[in-house]
C-alpha cells in the first residue's frame, strides 16, 4: 500500500531515487489507503499534487515508474481533485491488468453526496482518470468501482464516462463490479460482447419505461450479484438473463422504501427456463434499514428451485419468522441432496420475539437425514418434544453448526443428550442460542416483563443443552 506524501523536496533526495529504482520493479499491487468514513477528507492520509507530479516528471529512470505491476487502485475523491488528476499516471502502465476506482464516502446528506458522485466522474477530475484508462481498458482483466457510501440510492447514478470506457473493454474482461453505480440498458446490452467474462456485479435501477430488455447473454458468467434498488426492474430484468454457466447468484436488496420482498417472484423470474443448469449457490440480503426490506418465508418460497439438485448453499440473511412447516423443510432438503450451508437467518428488528412456528425438532431432524453433507444450520424450531424415532437414525455426518436463535425449549438436559447422540460433530460452540436476551439478565426484576422471564427460562435451560455438549453436565 502506498502511504501518503506531501514534500516534493524529498522526492529528490539521492537516497529516495536509488530506493525507489531499486524497488518499483518489484512492485506488481498497489493499493490505496480506502477512505474512512468517520475521518473528516481534509485529516485523511493523502497525496499533494505537487509532489505526485515531481514524482512523474522529474524522478530518474524511464516510465512507467512502476514497470511490472499489475493491479492499482485509484482515488476519485470529492474534496481532492488534483490528487485525482495527477495520481493515475504515477502508478499506471502497460501491465495493469485490474484496476479498482475508489469513490468517498457519505459526508451525511444524501442529496449532496450523490450531486458530488456524479460531478467527480463527470468532470474534469475524470476525464484525466478516463484519459489515462482509455489506452489500457482492451488488456484489462478485471474492472471495479468502489464505494465507502451506504447510501440507499447511490446506485440511481448514471455515470456517462463510465459507460464511455465500458465500451472500450474486449474479451480479455474477466471480472466487471459496478454495482455502485447505475449503467443503461445500452450499455447493459454492450456487456454481451466481452465472452470471457465470469464475475459480473450490477446495480438493478429504474430504467425508462419505453426500453425494453429482451436478452442479455452472458455465455460464461459463473458468479452474479445484483444490487437490488428497484424490485419490479429486478423482476423484469431476470428472465432477459441467459446465465447457461451460472453457478453463484447474490441478491442485495437496497430499497428506499419500505416494502417486503417476495422472493418467491424474485426465485421464479430467476428460473424462469430453467437455463442455469450448474446453480450451486444462492444468497439474499436485506440492505435496507433494519426495519424496511424483510423477506418473508413460506414453502411455496422454494418451489421454483427445487428442481437445481446442484444447490449445495443457500443463505436468506434479514428475514422475518420462517412460515414453515415440516412438511416444507422435507420437500425442501430432500430435493437439495449436495446441501452443505442452508441459513435463514432472522432480521434484528424480530430477533427479541420466540419462535411460535410450525417446525419442529423432530421435522428439522427427519429432513437432515436427506442432506448429509450439510455442516451450517440457521433455523429456529420447537425442541420442547424430542423425537420420537431418533434412536433408529444413525449420526448425522457433517452438521457442526446450528444457530437456534430463540427456540422455544423446556429440558435442556434431554435436547443436549439428543444432540450429542444424533450430531456427534456438534460441540457446545457450534450452539448458538438466545444470546439476545442475556443483556435483559442485567436488569433489575421489577423492569422484567412475563416475556423476559420466559425467555430467561429458556436461556437457562439451553444453557444446559450447552454443559451437555461439553460433558460438564451428568
Amino acid at each position: 500500500m502506498i502511504q501518503g506524501i506531501d514534500d516534493p523536496e524529498f522526492l529528490r533526495q539521492r537516497k529516495f531515487l536509488k530506493r525507489l529504482a531499486h524497488y518499483a520493479p518489484l512492485v506488481k499491487q498497489i493499493d490505496y489507503p480506502a477512505p474512512c468514513l468517520y475521518t473528516p477528507a481534509k485529516k485523511q492520509r493523502f497525496f499533494d499534487h505537487h509532489s505526485l507530479n515531481e514524482l512523474y516528471v522529474n524522478t530518474g529512470g524511464l516510465r512507467p515508474l512502476f514497470p511490472n505491476v499489475t493491479a492499482v487502485e485509484l482515488p476519485c475523491f470529492i474534496e481532492r481533485p488534483m490528487e485525482t488528476v495527477f495520481y493515475p499516471a504515477v502508478v499506471l502502465g502497460q501491465s495493469v491488468k485490474a484496476v479498482t476506482l475508489l469513490l468517498d464516502g457519505t459526508d451525511g446528506n444524501e442529496a449532496t453526496e450523490g450531486d458530488n458522485l456524479t460531478q467527480v466522474l463527470d468532470g474534469p477530475q475524470w476525464a484525466a482518470i478516463a484519459a489515462r484508462l482509455q489506452p489500457l481498458a482492451a488488456n484489462l482483466t478485471s474492472f471495479s468501482v468502489r464505494s465507502g457510501s451506504f447510501d440507499v440510492k447511490r446506485g440511481y447514478f448514471r455515470i456517462p464516462s463510465i459507460e464511455k470506457l465500458c465500451n472500450h473493454f474486449t474479451s480479455s474482461l474477466a471480472r466487471l463490479n459496478v454495482d455502485c453505480l447505475a449503467l443503461s440498458p445500452q450499455t447493459l446490452l454492450a456487456l454481451t460482447h466481452l465472452d470471457c467474462l465470469t464475475e459480473l456485479s450490477l446495480s438493478v435501477c429504474n430504467i425508462p419505461s419505453n426500453f425494453t430488455i429482451d436478452s442479455l447473454h452472458f455465455a460464461r458468467v459463473k458468479s452474479l450479484d445484483l444490487d437490488v434498488r428497484s424490485l419490479p426492474v429486478c423482476l423484469d430484468l431476470l428472465p432477459a438473463l441467459h446465465l447457461p454457466s451460472l453457478e453463484t447468484v447474490n441478491f442485495e436488496f437496497s430499497l428506499s422504501t419500505l416494502q417486503t420482498v417476495s422472493l418467491e417472484e424474485v426465485f421464479k423470474a430467476l428460473a424462469h427456463n430453467r437455463a442455469i443448469p450448474h446453480l450451486c449457490e444462492v444468497e439474499c440480503t436485506n440492505e435496507s434499514r433494519f426495519d424496511q426490506g424483510l423477506f418473508e418465508i413460506s414453502g411455496s418460497t422454494f418451489d421454483s428451485l427445487l428442481d437445481f439438485k446442484k444447490i449445495k448453499s443457500f443463505h436468506i440473511l434479514g428475514c422475518s419468522i420462517p412460515e414453515l412447516d415440516n412438511m416444507d423443510l422435507l420437500r425442501i432438503f430432500s430435493s437439495w441432496p449436495a446441501l452443505e450451508e442452508f441459513s435463514l437467518h432472522r432480521d434484528l428488528a424480530i430477533g427479541l420475539e420466540i419462535y411460535r412456528g410450525k417446525l419442529t425438532l423432530e421435522g428439522v431432524h427427519a429432513a437432515l437425514q436427506h442432506c448429509p453433507k450439510l455442516h451450517s444450520l440457521d433455523l429456529p424450531c420447537d425442541t420442547r418434544q424430542l423425537p420420537s424415532f431418533y434412536s433408529n437414525t444413525p449420526p448425522h455426518p457433517s452438521l457442526k453448526r446450528w444457530q437456534l436463535y430463540n427456540s422455544p425449549i423446556t429440558s435442556g438436559r434431554k435436547v443436549g443428550e439428543f444432540l450429542r447422540r444424533c450430531y456427534p460433530q456438534l460441540d457446545a460452540t457450534g450452539i448458538e442460542y438466545l444470546t439476545e436476551y442475556e443483556f435483559r439478565l442485567s436488569g433489575d426484576d421489577e423492569e422484567l416483563t412475563d416475556a423476559d422471564i420466559e425467555a430467561g427460562a429458556m436461556l437457562d435451560q439451553w444453557n444446559d443443552v450447552s454443559l451437555v455438549l461439553r460433558g460438564k453436565l451428568v
